[in-house]
């Protein structure tokens, strides 16, 4: 056991020195600000927004062209499932049997990954950015009677708030990690699919899932 709390000490040691590393920017004379770990890298813009949450009346709200789909799974009990035919959900679900998310609310758009997965070599910890972009590179989630939200595929993990604070606000980010334990709470994996579309957090029902649009109401 001493043994087990040593080496779980040493990861601890080797993770905080890593991301002591990587809090490390250098600036360069032309104004362009780079990492020192990795100076071929430096700060930018991403394309798209990321994917936060807003208030439930927002302009910037998301509304889910497939939200019937995801309203049956969480009203089905999961034994049922089974039962269902998957020709039923062809046009809403791709060959990982998830329901793509898709935007009516941004046409031609989707929940996309806005980066590959990150893992760390220290826990068992990996997890993926998450924002507005072509639907071509739509993301698929499944749903279920729990309220829990987890995707399917190549993102995989379950959406969480990328803070540890709650009650949830405006403004937090959210991404897909695969972290089971990384709140106390587990409420704050739990996700309402409501009857316009939306989804918001089962903690907090007056937001919704959206991104930040600069100029734009929260």
């Amino acid at each position: 056991k001493n043994e087990d709390v040593q080496t779980e000490d040493e990861q601890m040691i080797r993770y905080n020195q890593s991301l002591k590393s990587a809090q490390s920017f250098s600036i360069a004379p032309d104004g362009i600000i780079y990492s020192t770990v990795v100076p071929h890298l430096c700060l930018g813009i991403s394309p798209y927004p990321l994917l936060i949450l807003v208030s439930i009346d927002s302009p910037c709200r998301a509304i889910f062209q497939n939200f019937s789909e995801l309203r049956k799974s969480q009203e089905m009990p999961i034994e049922k499932k089974s039962n269902i035919e998957k020709s039923q959900l062809k046009k809403q679900c791709n060959a990982d049997d998830g329901i793509i998310l898709e935007l009516s609310s941004h046409p031609g758009m989707g929940i996309v990954p806005l980066c590959d997965k990150i893992e760390s070599p220290h826990f068992e910890l990996n997890l993926t950015c998450l924002g507005l972009g072509p639907v071509k590179n739509a993301i698929t989630a499944k749903t279920n009677e729990k309220k829990e939200f987890s995707f399917t595929g190549k993102v995989g993990g379950k959406l969480w708030p990328a803070t540890s604070k709650t009650p949830l606000e405006i403004g937090d980010w959210l991404i897909s990690s695969t972290v089971v334990d990384l709140f106390s709470n587990s409420e704050v994996t739990k996700y309402i699919v409501n009857e316009n579309g939306t989804i918001s957090p089962m903690m907090s029902p007056h937001i919704v899932l959206g991104f930040q649009v600069p100029g734009r109401k929260l």
